[in-house]
């Protein structure tokens, strides 16, 4: 049997478990990346003393507060990289201007609009899909308590069609552009209006006047 080429075996390796590691563990590559240490970060980003030590420790989820407070001391770091991995650790042309805060609008509030846009009526709706307790959910919804890191990361992969960028920031459109609603049917083709019909038939068989067009009974 041929062996396995162990670089390559560490490499894979290194990579899964790279895209599977929570933001605390991105917040200590940041910490590695500029050559500081952890109290000294949690000096500059106004964080209470021992808080990052103690979360690296227990691998936590961090809180939306404490991503803040790490971007607004680090503007040059990209959140959406510190939220999921995705894209480079540090802001670069292709990065909006003014991207570097989760304060511009209320995470909750572009919840509920991830809530309403699916047109789910019931908390379990929204949990079957990110396997998120309906409680949470429920106080999401209500205000009553903001997603961590973890949970934020959840929402966006179960909702493929969401810009991460806006959930993170409330900067630009909620859809992804090539999901944007169909707004002029004269330049859309015959598929791309039935694969919308599909995709949003519950919603649609809610509308009275969808209902008498397609012929639903009562």
């Amino acid at each position: 049997m041929k062996k396995k080429n162990p670089k390559i075996v560490l490499s894979y390796l290194f990579l899964r478990n790279y895209i599977n590691m929570k933001p605390i563990k991105r917040v200590e590559l940041i910490i590695q990346y500029f050559k500081t240490n952890i109290s000294a970060f949690e000096k500059r980003c106004d964080l209470s003393n021992n808080s990052i030590g103690a979360a690296l420790r227990r691998n936590t989820s961090l809180k939306d507060d404490t991503l803040n407070k790490i971007l607004d001391s680090y503007p040059q770091i990209n959140p959406i990289w510190l939220l999921t991995g995705n894209g480079d650790m540090l802001v670069n042309k292709n990065t909006p201007e003014g991207f570097n805060s989760l304060k511009k609008s209320s995470i909750c509030d572009r919840v509920r609009m991830i809530y309403d846009f699916k047109g789910f009526q019931q908390y379990s709706q929204f949990s079957k899909v990110t396997g998120i307790l309906e409680q949470t959910v429920s106080n999401y919804l209500k205000g009553k308590q903001k997603p961590d890191a973890e949970k934020m990361e959840i929402i966006i992969r179960a909702f493929p069609e969401i810009d991460e960028r806006w959930f993170l920031t409330g900067q630009g459109e909620m859809l992804k552009s090539k999901d944007k609603k169909i707004s002029d049917l004269s330049i859309t083709s015959d598929s791309e209006i039935i694969e919308h019909i599909a995709q949003n038939l519950e919603r649609f068989k809610s509308l009275a006047t969808f209902r008498r067009v397609v012929g639903l009974k009562d």
